[in-house]
């Protein structure tokens, strides 16, 4: 009698426990749960600790929330993944040759590899823009800047896009906004100049950048291109 043949299955490693890392594991184990692509075997890969939503950094900014609010663990346990293993370890080495990631514990093997471990910034390699900016993709600066805007008293506030591209397309524009209502709390915004600096031809990306436009213009927000 013959004897059925059951092929190896296919090893997926995801480097990045961060939104498109998780967007993928989700979408892999929702089609593996559905009967398809059961061939698969996938492994995502985070080194761990505490994860902010970096799209709430303006709210943190806002008062609507606070540090620890948009900060989370990742744990197996809330991601509700069924068919995706998760190993927590910082990836010291990528071995192209042998298809493997070695962690701190951990040597994960695989033959299709996604790399989506996001953007550390540093503005240390430019001199002076440490000393002299404060960066809204890092809670660290944001946090920063909450306490130097209630010690503001009027001047000239820049809000800038250095170069494209950058992590997120609304986020410059939402963090203007949100200044501008500061300000206006506080009594300051006529005596503040708010600018907002983009090398793009537009306020925002197209295809609708009017509506934008339109607010900016409400807020008395310069606009720059």
């Amino acid at each position: 009698m013959a004897q059925s043949y059951n092929p190896p299955k296919k090893r997926v490693v995801i480097l990045g426990g961060g939104f498109a890392g998780l967007t993928l594991a989700q979408e892999f184990d929702a089609h593996i749960d559905s009967g398809n692509e059961a061939n698969l075997s996938v492994t995502l890969i985070d080194r761990g600790g505490p994860k902010i939503i970096g799209a709430a950094y303006q709210f943190v900014l806002a008062d609507r929330n606070t540090r620890e609010e948009v900060t989370d663990q990742l744990k197996i346990d809330s991601l509700k993944l069924t068919h995706v293993s998760l190993v927590i370890g910082e990836v010291t080495a990528i071995d192209l040759e042998n298809k493997q990631i070695i962690t701190a514990g951990n040597v994960v093997k695989y033959d299709v590899l996604v790399i989506g471990l996001g953007v550390d910034t540093y503005a240390e390699f430019v001199p002076g823009l440490k000393e002299g900016s404060h960066d809204i993709c890092s809670m660290d600066d944001v946090l920063t800047f909450k306490e130097k805007l209630k010690h503001f008293n009027g001047g000239k506030i820049v809000v800038s896009v250095a170069r494209l591209p950058y992590k997120c397309p609304p986020a410059p524009h939402e963090f203007s906004y949100v200044i501008h209502d500061i300000l206006v709390k506080r009594g300051l915004r006529e005596k503040t100049e708010l600018i907002f600096v983009t090398p793009m031809s537009s306020a925002v990306p197209p295809p609708n950048p009017k509506p934008n436009q339109k607010l900016m213009d409400e807020c008395k927000i310069t606009c720059l291109l």
